[in-house]
């Protein structure tokens, strides 16, 4: 019982020992800086890397204040939420202004007006997105047929009538008084347009189509075409969408997906091969001496091409094009690799956060995170 009565100082003096060295170890651990996290000594009043106020020794660590993803003032910006519809009805109104004459420039306006849509309130509804690809495929239908001379009666409107001279050599004159069959004595027929006069009517249509969006005021974003106000207020995102909608085409088929055929250059008939056949008929005669008068001569349906002249294009099956190659018929160009068609990445300097290393905006992207890319310069397509 005396031993252990006399153990118990000694257990008094051990705590006391480990209380005082607890004591002296708080006293020597660095201070910890709340704003920058810089450590230093502990008898230090303020940090010597950003000059903030120590916590001192023993006392409550503060309780960090909640940050949102972006400043107060980032936040409500003059960044765009919603684009007024007005914008993309004057689109739409250009656009049927030109359609019964340009077609190929109601196009370029309609394309303009589907993309800024894209912007527009998704709340309030698709008639418009609805109206604006009613009319695409209306513009479609018009720029696909094209008025060109007849090629049976050369633009005369004359039936060809096949005959012989004297000496047996046979001529093909115009028959007076006889319309030709092909094109009624017009001279001019409809047919569906070789890719080669498409691109040229495109080409004379994106010239008109700038000079025009100029005059409005408009400024460019890439393809698009926005008022000179709106432009400013469009973010990264948004400068993306319109870039994707409105990208340039294949440069091989101007983004009609085919290409003339050469061997119809682009008509989807031929000649008929029979060499006696003339407009689809033939001359047959009862006699076989080579001097033959014309009333020993008839005509009949030409049995090679059944009476039209021509026969289908063997190469392109009459259709007048063949796909093209270099974008596989889709008329669009190769989705970019690095963005993987989006026209955005996470933005270099933040690496997508908004915020810079000292807790602010980032300076590269202005706190929205994401940049256009550098590739595709926002369009999502291979250059």
């Amino acid at each position: 019982m005396q031993a252990g009565v006399k153990r118990f100082p000694r257990l008094g003096l051990w705590w006391g020992g480990v209380l005082v060295l607890a004591a002296s170890l708080a006293l020597a651990l660095p201070l910890v800086c709340d704003k920058c996290g810089f450590e230093s000594p502990a008898d230090a009043a303020v940090c010597a890397h950003c000059g903030a106020e120590l916590p001192r020794s023993g006392a409550a660590p503060a309780t960090p204040e909640p940050t949102s993803p972006l400043p107060a003032a980032a936040a409500t910006s003059e960044k765009l939420d919603f684009l007024d519809p007005s914008v993309v009805q004057a689109e739409i109104a250009e656009a049927q202004r030109h359609l019964g004459r340009q077609p190929e420039l109601a196009r370029l306006f309609l394309i303009n007006a589907q993309a800024l849509e894209m912007l527009t309130d998704p709340a309030a509804g698709g008639r418009r997105a609805a109206r604006i690809k009613a009319l695409l495929d209306e513009c479609e239908r018009s720029s696909m047929q094209v008025r060109i001379k007849c090629p049976v009666c050369d633009g005369t409107g004359r039936r060809k009538f096949a005959g012989a001279t004297l000496s047996g050599q046979e001529v093909v004159r115009d028959t007076p008084g006889s319309p030709c069959t092909e094109c009624g004595g017009s001279g001019y027929v409809a047919r569906r347009a070789r890719v080669e006069d498409l691109r040229f009517r495109k080409g004379r249509a994106l010239d008109d189509y700038r000079t025009a969006q100029q005059a409005r005021k408009y400024v460019p974003v890439g393809g698009a075409w926005v008022p000179q106000d709106l432009e400013l207020k469009l973010t990264v995102r948004q400068q993306a969408q319109l870039r994707r909608v409105t990208a340039a085409p294949c440069p091989a088929c101007a983004g009609i997906g085919r290409l003339d055929c050469a061997a119809c250059r682009g008509t989807g008939r031929v000649k008929c091969p029979n060499r006696g056949c003339v407009e689809g008929k033939i001359t047959v005669s009862a006699s076989d001496n080579r001097i033959i008068r014309l009333k020993d001569k008839a005509e009949q349906t030409c049995p090679v091409c059944n009476g039209s002249g021509f026969v289908s294009c063997d190469k392109c099956g009459g259709r007048g094009s063949v796909l093209c190659a270099k974008c596989g018929g889709s008329g669009q160009r190769v989705l970019c690799a690095k963005c993987g068609g989006q026209g955005f990445l996470p933005c270099r300097g933040c690496l997508g956060s908004g915020r810079s290393k000292d807790g602010g905006v980032c300076a590269v992207c202005g706190g929205q995170g994401v940049e256009l890319c550098s590739t595709c310069r926002g369009d999502g397509r291979k250059p």
